[in-house]
């Protein structure tokens, strides 16, 4: 031995694999009024969402007479519901969504 420690050499290799990168959409035009189109109201299953979107949905009417409301509230992290909010994404014309405790 000549007292040096050998070095080690490690790879790193990504679990996921190799992927395509998503196409690039940008962002969506600003709606002109949220009077007669279809807003979306996300609530993510914190424990304050639903009554925080609650008050925002009455604002929103009072304010805006022919808007229509459609709710989603996520599922947990045990309960992903991806399919179930592109369906629901596809018939709102924009979206309002409440994140946080």
């Amino acid at each position: 031995m000549n007292g040096h420690a050998a070095e080690a050499t490690w790879d790193a290799l990504n679990p996921i694999g190799e992927r395509e990168l998503p196409k690039y959409l940008g962002i969506n035009h600003r709606l002109d009024t949220l009077d007669g189109n279809t807003i979306g109201l996300f609530d993510n299953a914190k424990r304050s969402c639903h009554s925080v979107l609650g008050k925002v949905e009455k604002l929103l009417q009072e304010r805006f007479p022919a808007i229509k409301i459609s709710w989603f509230r996520k599922g947990t992290y045990k309960d992903v519901l991806w399919d179930e909010e592109k369906e629901w994404a596809k018939g709102v014309d924009g979206v309002i969504g409440m994140f946080g405790d």
